[in-house]
């Protein structure tokens, strides 16, 4: 029998708040600082930094479990595989137009999240 687990995704937006709070904290006293020093430029090597660390998750994610033969066997898994992929793809995008394009980005989180029909 295989055991059924509550995935993240059904997590209420305030205990994933929550838990982002909770590792800021325990990465500002590890580093120890008060508050986060990231800066406000989007040309800093901070977002030039995430922007390249969320391509090796997105490529990490096409390459060795959206191929792996384990992972296409099963449509479930693919499918969880895949939205890990569109959801990595999607933050390095919207990373990397804060980086690139602050003007236009800084426009369109003003407007608020996009929804999606799926």
């Amino acid at each position: 029998m295989i055991q059924k687990f509550k995935l993240f995704s059904t997590r209420p937006i305030k205990k994933i708040e929550r838990f982002r709070l909770e590792q800021l904290k325990g990465w500002n006293e590890g580093a120890g600082i008060s508050s986060p020093e990231v800066s406000g430029d989007p040309a800093s090597a901070e977002y030039a930094v995430a922007l390249h660390t969320t391509y090796i998750g997105v490529d990490y994610v096409a390459r060795f479990l959206m191929e792996d033969y384990t992972i296409l066997s099963n449509p479930e898994w693919f499918r969880m595989a895949y939205r890990a992929h569109e959801t990595l793809f999607n933050l390095y995008q919207t990373i990397g137009a804060f980086h690139l394009l602050p003007e236009e980005a800084q426009e369109k989180a003003d407007q608020g999240p996009e929804t999606s029909s799926r």
